[in-house]
Order: structure tokens, then C-alpha cells, then sequence
């Protein structure tokens, strides 16, 4: 909600470009905000990883497609992403993933899973790490693959530490079609 109001009165994605929805200033009109906005509660989970990481990743790595797609409705907050990079095997050693995407035709399929997801249960998408490449060595052959979390083949689990909280999750893919 608070994104949305922040997209709507022109704050939302200042430095990403208005053809994706954003406002098309610079990094220093960002930090201008950034120290304004320092005493007020402030979507942080939205921002970080969502705005702060993956959409600036698809906005420097993504199809023209995916961009359009995509970005207007991170930065007006339709779309919360996430990303699915530890796995239960190898933590955050992302060159031992394990977590396989075979090509079948013109998608690929997903198996394996994921561990340690922040926010997993209430994201729209993730930016998943996959094994595309056994033939190579271990911190090649991979591709990172856009994935809607909730749909077939997809399980999230939450995961309860210690201290109660539940923010945390584990995601198994079952021939996920990506």
C-alpha cells in the first residue's frame, strides 16, 4: 500500500527510466529523497531486495519484454520479488548449486530447491539461480530464470527459527515450467 502511494504522488523508481514506469532523475535526486524520507517509515522490505536489487537487475539484464512487463509493477507495488539463490546443500555457495533447469523445447524445467527465502510465502516473483550446464566447471553453466512463486510445481515452506518468526522459507521445485 505505502509503495503504491509513493508511486502514485511521484517517488517511486526516481532513478529508473519513465518508460518502465519511473521517474527519470538521477542518482543525486534519489539521495536528495533517501534524506528527507530518513525519519519515517519507509516499505524497507519492498526496497530491499526488490527495488534495490532485482529490479535493477532487470533493468540492466532483462528483455525489452520483461522490462515493460515488469518493472511499472515493482515500482508501483503489484509485484513483490524475491530471490532464490541458498540452497539447503551449499548455503550461499551459488557456484555449487544444485538446483537443476533442463531445456524441454522452448522453456526449460526446474527441479531442486531453495532455502533460507525471505518473504517467500507473500512474493509474486523470484529471481532464481539454476544449473543449466553440468559440463562445465562449477561457477559456469549457470542461468538465472525468472520464476512466479505461486503456481504448479511450486511448494514454499516457511521455516520457524528460534525466536518464533517465520520471514524465512524453502522452496521446492517439482518440474516447474519456466
Amino acid at each position: 500500500v505505502l509503495q503504491r502511494i509513493l508511486f502514485d504522488g511521484g517517488f517511486a523508481g526516481l532513478c529508473f527510466p519513465r518508460e518502465y514506469g519511473g521517474q527519470g532523475l538521477t542518482v543525486e535526486h534519489q539521495r536528495a529523497f533517501d534524506a528527507e524520507v530518513v525519519d519515517y517509515e519507509m516499505p524497507s522490505a519492498f526496497n530491499v531486495p526488490t527495488l534495490g536489487i532485482l529490479a535493477a537487475t532487470l533493468l540492466d539484464c532483462g528483455t525489452e519484454a520483461q522490462k515493460r512487463r515488469h518493472l511499472p509493477a515493482i515500482l508501483c507495488g503489484d509485484e513483490y520479488w524475491i530471490q532464490f539463490l541458498s540452497e539447503p546443500s551449499g548455503g550461499s555457495d551459488l557456484a555449487g548449486v544444485l538446483t537443476r533447469a533442463d531445456r524441454d523445447g522452448d522453456v526449460f524445467v526446474l527441479n531442486g530447491s531453495k532455502i533460507w527465502s525471505s518473504g517467500a510465502y507473500v512474493a509474486d516473483y523470484a529471481m532464481c539461480l539454476a544449473r543449466t550446464n553440468w559440463d562445465v566447471p562449477k561457477h559456469r553453466g549457470l542461468t538465472m530464470f525468472i520464476v512466479k512463486i505461486h503456481q504448479p510445481g511450486v511448494t514454499v515452506e516457511r521455516i520457524r527459527q528460534v525466536d518464533g518468526s517465520e520471514e524465512f522459507c524453502q522452496e521446492f521445485f517439482d518440474d516447474v515450467v519456466v
